[in-house]
């Protein structure tokens, strides 16, 4: 795996770290990677430009859900509205109804199943009332992108061991898959005709 960009952050009064998760995954997907760190944060203020021009497309630029965030159904349709946009071939769908699908028992069986897919998970930590972007996964350690600054931990790429989940509020499957477009097609292919 190569290196992965730092994530951006969000400022501390707003409620966009269900945003900054989408953008960390779109930021770190190989065409938008840049070279400096001056070339990120132009690539991410684009992003994040098509992020928010998805939010208003769909009505959802609200100054409560700017101060106080977005729900997981709001993020599936900002995210994919934003691959539809940019022509990325990925698609978001609920995590528990792709847990549900794939037989998974628990959150890290759910995000285990969607990195083997090419893909990562934005869950949320119940605790903290906030959205995280898990992109790896070893046994019981998640890896995850944090965009908060004032968290009690360091910023950027941080390991979740598995016996520390319910401590974080990583213990439900609230969030979305975010998946290559094929495995999101296939999936419409196989589903059973009404």
């Amino acid at each position: 795996m190569s290196k992965r960009p730092k994530p951006a952050q969000q400022g501390e009064p707003d409620g966009l770290c269900g945003i900054y998760s989408l953008l960390n995954f779109i930021h770190a997907l190989p065409e938008y990677c840049a070279k400096t760190r001056k070339e990120q944060n132009e690539e991410d203020q684009e992003i994040l430009r098509y992020l928010l021009e998805a939010s208003h497309e769909l009505g959802l630029m609200l100054p409560q859900r700017l101060s106080h965030g977005f729900e997981q159904y709001h993020l599936r349709a900002i995210f994919n509205r934003t691959c539809e946009n940019l022509d990325i071939n990925f698609r978001a769908k609920s995590l528990s109804s792709y847990a549900s699908e794939n037989k998974c028992k628990n959150v890290l069986k759910a995000i285990g199943r969607v990195v083997g897919e090419k893909g990562a998970a934005v869950v949320h930590l119940n605790e903290h009332d906030h959205w995280v972007l898990a992109y790896d996964i070893n046994g019981v350690v998640v890896t995850l992108d944090d965009s908060s600054v004032w968290r009690d931990h360091d910023v950027g790429p941080y390991k979740v061991n598995g016996s520390k989940q319910k401590e974080l509020g990583l213990d439900s499957l609230d969030g979305l898959a975010l998946l290559p477009l094929k495995h999101i097609e296939s999936e419409c292919k196989n589903a059973p005709k009404n």
